[in-house]
């Protein structure tokens, strides 16, 4: 089975705290405000399961991406410096 990485980034801002909540996910800093989820899930039902638990926290999804699987984790998109700013 293969597992697929996503990142998700919310409004609001998170800290550790809240890894137990979301395990396995990255939690960081969004690049202008908010808080960025990133890592793998092990299928459609993890990510539905994932998003319900946005829904009870009352989260505000802001943008939710699936990444090649060879994406390299130590560069977040939603980290990366806009050019012009």
């Amino acid at each position: 089975m293969t597992v697929t990485q996503y990142e998700i980034c919310i409004q609001e801002i998170l800290d550790e705290r809240f890894a137990s909540w979301f395990a396995g996910l990255e939690i960081c800093p969004c690049a202008v405000q908010g808080t960025l989820l990133r890592g793998p899930l092990a299928d459609k039902a993890a990510l539905h399961g994932l998003l319900n638990q946005m829904y009870a926290l009352n989260l505000t999804l802001v943008s939710l991406r699936q990444l090649p699987n060879d994406a390299p984790r130590e560069t977040p998109t939603a980290l990366t410096p806009k050019a012009g700013k």
